[in-house]
């Protein structure tokens, strides 16, 4: 869970196993919390711009980066050697952390019009990578070649905040498009299949429920009205 008292906490069980705080307490908070796969490592990103990993079993600091200039707003692993970071300094940052911890550089980047908010990892393609901006475009672009577009979607009315592939309907994807409102589109042709209107305030939230029969159930959130809502 990432904090606004400053901390990245672990739970199991909905028990407190572990707390991870930054360094200035005072003045920063943990936007967002990445697991490595495989490891007992996870990543967490603040206001202040830094990037650190943890081994939570140990609680020993594995990196600690200035990773940005401003707040980092999401941090995924890609896989186990890859970890993408995006931030309200508009730029998608890809750390290997093989060469990158010891350089404190990353080893691809790229600048958006606006920030980088979301990052998502394509359910059939490991490579391929689903970025949400303030630019309120989704983009689809190739984690292993030079970070350009393979595919551009929208405008959707607001900043894309977060993005969602369907584990079981890989070309669906959810989008939480804060002030345009949540939108379901076919990432293998484009076009909106449902675009959700019932939210009064930015939408921020988006996730997948499913089921054993028939289809999976979008679950959104927004902010002002604190409203949490389930469609199909």
């Amino acid at each position: 869970v990432a904090g606004g008292d400053g901390q990245a906490h672990v739970f199991k069980d909905y028990v407190l196993q572990a707390s991870t705080p930054l360094r200035d307490l005072e003045n920063d908070y943990c936007l967002s919390v990445g697991w490595r796969p495989g490891t007992k490592q996870l990543s967490y990103s603040s206001r202040l711009g830094c990037v650190n990993t943890v081994d939570t079993e140990t609680s020993q600091t594995i990196s600690e980066l200035q990773g940005h200039d401003h707040e980092v707003w999401v941090t995924t692993w890609v896989d186990d050697n890859l970890l993408a970071t995006g931030s309200d300094d508009g730029y998608l940052k890809l750390w290997d952390p093989r060469c990158s911890w010891e350089m404190a550089a990353p080893v691809r980047k790229r600048r958006f019009d606006a920030g980088a908010t979301s990052v998502a990892v394509h359910p059939t393609s490991p490579d391929t990578l689903i970025i949400g901006s303030y630019d309120e475009q989704v983009h689809v672009l190739s984690s292993s070649k030079p970070l350009r577009d393979i595919e551009t979607y929208g405008p959707f009315g607001g900043g894309i905040w977060r993005t969602k592939p369907s584990p079981t309907h890989p070309s669906s994807l959810l989008v939480a498009a804060m002030q345009g409102g949540a939108y379901i589109i076919d990432l293998t042709t484009g076009e909106t299949t449902r675009h959700f209107t019932q939210h009064q305030s930015m939408v921020y939230g988006c996730e997948w429920v499913h089921r054993t029969l028939g289809a999976p159930v979008a679950v959104t959130c927004s902010f002002y009205d604190k409203k949490v809502y389930f469609w199909q």
